[in-house]
């Protein structure tokens, strides 16, 4: 990727003000064409058929879905247990009347994020197999096991293989695959047509992050091959000030022959590899960033989930910006300015306003504060701060831990690998957590850790924001991996200021399928949305084309239920179906529109 035309320019926090004063007088969903769209009707609603109640709290996660069965994963933060944790095989021949078939739980400590399910026919297995993904959530201590008389697990990584040719009846092929240590946050599977059978997983640590495994022989799989951002071009993201890297969702397709995965890699946008080989993939291009974005400020990149036209000359990419303004934050070391971190992302409820300013950076953690006792007591100050490096843990666990010891607010800083890059995803905070927390980039986090040992005075003097909005849809024209155009976008009513700053709750897109010229989408607290994308072609150049929602369920002030994930299957009786995990109350089946 050569330099781009949208490179996010190092301002001073000052300019910056004085580009908000400008951009007061711009339309707050500026968009890339010269003319802003009519405002669109509002979308017929989506006839829901059935539900499967499942009362989680907040932690439904994906779902997939084959024949007659779906498959909804979840967890139980912050613990995990295993009698919440796990995936549940629910009978859906019925859509007006789905029932719980079968439940597989969780290892102790572990959540199940991803769940996928497949028909493999190889040279060397036959049947449906399942294939779900395993994070580290639990703690040290785990009450429920406990009085069960299971001793406390820190979880595990890997993936988890189960044969579920008869759904109510699944048995493990292969358990705790890849290394336990490293939690996989996402996977997609593809036979090649000559009898072998492979999936790609998402490594949540190592930075060599896209996994290649052969599955043809399920039950003894083998990791053949291992890439990521060391074995691409060095300005993956130039377009994204402290950008961060890291692949979050996969897809693979075959497209004229070819095995393309489409890589959903965070501040680097879509990635593309050629992995006709699997063993050997191939970096084919990435997309860029146009600047600015529809808040009409820098963009901040967030590419979350990617998914392919049929014919694979489109690519509908979402992006997971889960904060509603760009924040930063001015620190004192020693009595000295510390380095101002443009994209500084402040987590847990109202952040903005009730991160504690001045406050004191009083605490380092030990190691990466996984452990309660990798914490010392607040020594009850006014305002307590205490610093995390990222690691090892969710950012979920650092801040009950940083709770639990009595701070007012917790900063995690970068890990050094990652070095400045920002991340704003909260990892479920908000639902347990009551303190405020930020997360800063590893040059700033690694002079506060410094002073802090050192015996000398840290204080968070002041943070800010600039309101941006959230997450929405991108269409991206990929007939040449070498020069990604992105074409036409899509964004809620809820996503984009001034809207977005008055609503409650996430307000960005999360995951999507495609099916024919509809992109059906889980958009977190703004519901099931079903967007068309017919007036988008490939060729049609920058800002070309204008999606139009055609259909939702949920959403508004006050939604029924907030969306993680969302697939459309078509039942062996023939019925077409939508099929949506909300997050607080399990299964919904919806009708096409």
């Amino acid at each position: 990727m050569g330099q781009s035309v949208g490179k996010r320019l190092q301002v001073s926090f000052a300019a910056l003000s004085l580009m908000l004063v400008v951009l007061v007088a711009a339309p707050a969903t500026a968009t890339h064409s010269d003319q802003d769209p009519p405002e669109p009707e509002p979308s017929a609603t989506l006839d829901l058929l059935g539900q499967f109640e499942v009362n989680l709290d907040g932690h439904t996660t994906d779902v997939w879905a084959l024949g007659d069965y779906a498959y909804l994963g979840a967890f139980h933060n912050p613990v995990c247990s295993f009698d919440i944790t796990g995936v549940r095989v629910i009978d859906i021949s019925d859509p007006t009347n789905p029932e719980l078939a079968a439940f597989i739980p969780a290892s102790p400590g572990t959540r199940n994020n991803d769940v996928k399910a497949a028909t493999l026919n190889t040279k060397k297995w036959s049947g449906d197999i399942l294939v779900r993904t395993n994070e580290q959530c639990g703690t040290d201590f785990i009450p429920r096991l406990v009085s069960n008389g299971v001793s406390g697990n820190s979880g595990r990584g890997g993936i988890d293989i189960f044969d579920v040719s008869d759904p109510t009846k699944p048995h493990a092929l292969k358990q705790n695959f890849l290394p336990k240590a490293n939690g996989i946050h996402n996977t997609y599977i593809w036979e090649d047509g000559g009898g072998n059978a492979y999936l790609l997983a998402v490594d949540d640590v190592a930075l060599d992050d896209v996994i290649v495994v052969d599955i043809t022989k399920p039950q003894s799989p083998k990791e053949i091959a291992r890439t990521g951002q060391a074995d691409w071009p060095s300005d993956l993201a130039d377009e994204v000030e402290g950008a961060n890297l890291f692949l979050h969702d996969v897809w693979v397709q075959e497209n004229d022959g070819a095995f393309i995965a489409y890589l959903s890699y965070w501040d680097a946008g879509l990635v593309l590899l050629d992995v006709t080989d699997p063993a050997n993939p191939v970096f084919l291009g990435d997309s860029e960033y146009p600047n600015p974005d529809l808040s009409g400020l820098p963009p901040e990149g967030n590419g979350h989930v990617a998914v392919p036209s049929a014919d694979g000359s489109l690519v509908i990419l979402g992006d997971e910006d889960q904060s509603k303004f760009a924040e930063f934050m001015d620190s004192t070391i020693d009595g000295a300015p510390g380095t101002n971190k443009i994209g500084t992302a402040l987590f847990g409820p109202d952040a903005l306003t009730t991160f504690p300013t001045p406050g004191d950076v009083v605490s380092v953690a030990a190691s990466f504060g996984c452990s309660p006792d990798d914490f010392d007591s607040a020594p009850g100050g006014a305002a307590d701060v205490v610093l995390v490096e990222r690691g090892a843990c969710f950012f979920s666990t650092k801040a009950a831990n940083a709770q639990a010891a009595g701070y007012d607010a917790y900063i995690v800083f970068n890990d050094a690998a990652r070095g400045d890059g920002i991340i704003d995803m909260a990892a479920g905070t908000a639902d347990v957590i009551t303190i405020p927390g930020a997360f800063i980039g590893h040059t700033l986090g690694s002079e506060m850790r410094d002073a802090i040992t050192g015996s000398l005075t840290v204080t968070v003097d002041a943070v800010s924001g600039l309101e941006d909005g959230e997450g929405f849809m991108r269409v991206l024209d990929v007939t040449d991996p070498a020069n990604i155009v992105e074409v036409g976008t899509y964004a809620t009513e809820r996503t984009l200021p001034p809207e977005n700053a008055a609503a409650a709750g996430t307000r960005d897109a999360h995951n999507v399928v495609v099916d024919g010229d509809l992109a059906y989408w889980a958009w977190y607290y703004e519901g099931v949305r079903v967007v068309d994308f017919s007036d988008c072609d490939a060729g049609d150049g920058f800002g070309g084309c204008t999606p139009v929602e055609v259909a939702h369920w949920g959403g508004g002030a006050e939604p029924p239920d907030t969306f993680w994930g969302i697939y459309v299957h078509t039942l062996p009786s023939g019925e077409k179906v939508v099929l949506a995990s909300g997050r607080n109350h399990g299964l919904y089946i919806f009708d096409t529109p």
